[in-house]
Order: structure tokens, then C-alpha cells, then sequence
């Protein structure tokens, strides 16, 4: 695998025309919410940094504005607002704001992510969709904190665990799978999920991700 990053690689303009997306179909928009949700929530749960209060509105924001559109797009494909505000809260999610100050950062729910579809063909959103409640369960005592502020600025709730599954429940009132199961996997793939997992770990220099611990982490959901 090579990786190419480089601001270079950025566009100096990007023109976001909301009704090129109008026939987008569902199943893409609600893989395109989920990666752009967890996108801005990795850097928001593993950032080392200890007070980002602007950063942290900006990541709030976007996902209450993607939770919201996204719900109104697959009611009404032809929702121009809904399609706009869909198509900004992505560009902001990606385009590096949300974490600019935050300090270190980073993604292991992606790199997990990424095994779920290079064994199985599964849709990049929909891997998250899976895995990144279970890591927030598996990580819940530590990240507390971060998920009472989260639930209450999101899902009006301060119960780390209820804000775990308003995440969840959002990903499945979708369409999005939030389980095994529901790619059609069972706790017998997790061996080789994690095997394949454990090598892009690390070269991502996430050598905390052992092959055991990304397992018991994929066993939450089961």
C-alpha cells in the first residue's frame, strides 16, 4: 500500500453543486454521513491536545447539521437546502479544520475500518458504521468525559453510554449496519480482520493496536 498526502493535493477552489447530487442513491448517502461523521470524531475522542472549545464546536456542529440533512435527503433526494448543508458539513469535515490546533490525533476506527472492506468488499461508510460504536464501548471509561459533553451538546444526554447509542441508533435509522451480523459477518472473521488490521496499524504508528486488542475491540460488536 502507498500513501500520497500533500497539501498540494488540495484544491484552491471546489465548486459544490447540490443538485449534481440529487440522484445520488441512498445507500451512498448514508455511507458518505457516517464517514464524514467519523471523520470529525476521530480527531474529537483521540485528540491530545486539552482544551479545543472552537474546534469541538465545529465538530458538534457538523455532525448535528449532517444527522439532520442526512434524515431530510433520504425523506426528499430533491431537498436542495438539505443537500447543500449535506455537501458543506462534508467539505468542512475533510478539508483539515477540525483538527487544525488540536495537537495529536488519530484514526483507528478507519484503520479498522479498512480491513472490513479490503477482506470482505464492504462499503468504507458501512465499516464504520460498525466499528466505531465498538470502540467507543471499548474505550468508554476513558473517553467519558469527551462523551458527556458530546451527548450533551448533540443528543441532549450526559450518560456516556446513552450517547453511545444515539451514535449507534442514528447509523442504523439509515440503513447503515451497525453490527457484524449485519454485513453478513460473525466473531469467526474476527481473527483474520485483526491480523489484516495489525499490519496497517502499524504503519500508521498506531503500535498501541495490537492484533488482540483490535480484536477484543471488534468483538463489541458482535
Amino acid at each position: 500500500m502507498c500513501n500520497i498526502r500533500s497539501d498540494y493535493l488540495f484544491p484552491k477552489v471546489s465548486i459544490l453543486d447540490p443538485i449534481n447530487t440529487y440522484t445520488v442513491p441512498k445507500n451512498h448517502v448514508a455511507n458518505g454521513s457516517v464517514d464524514a461523521i467519523v471523520h470529525v470524531l476521530e480527531g474529537y475522542f483521540t485528540r491530545k491536545y486539552p482544551s479545543t472549545p472552537i474546534q469541538d464546536g465545529f465538530v458538534e456542529t457538523i455532525v448535528e447539521t449532517m444527522i439532520s440533512s442526512t434524515k431530510q435527503i433520504l425523506e426528499n433526494p430533491t431537498d436542495y437546502d438539505a443537500r447543500a448543508n449535506f455537501m458543506w458539513s462534508a467539505t468542512l469535515a475533510l478539508n483539515g479544520l477540525t483538527t487544525a490546533g488540536i495537537g495529536d490525533y488519530a484514526f483507528p476506527n478507519h484503520m479498522m475500518g479498512h480491513s472490513l472492506s479490503a477482506l470482505f468488499d464492504i462499503a468504507h461508510g458501512s465499516t464504520l458504521s460498525i466499528v466505531f460504536p465498538a470502540w467507543l464501548r471499548y474505550n468508554s471509561s476513558d473517553l467519558s468525559e469527551r462523551l458527556k459533553r458530546f451527548g450533551s451538546r448533540v443528543f441532549g444526554t450526559q450518560d456516556p453510554q446513552k450517547t453511545i447509542e444515539a451514535i449507534e441508533n442514528y447509523f442504523a435509522s439509515i440503513g447503515a449496519p451497525t453490527r457484524l451480523k449485519d454485513a453478513g459477518l460473525s466473531e469467526s472473521d474476527i481473527e483474520a480482520l485483526a491480523q489484516n488490521a495489525v499490519s496497517l496499524a502499524q504503519k500508521w504508528n498506531l503500535t498501541e493496536y495490537t492484533k488482540e486488542r483490535i480484536a477484543e475491540i471488534l468483538k463489541y460488536a458482535v
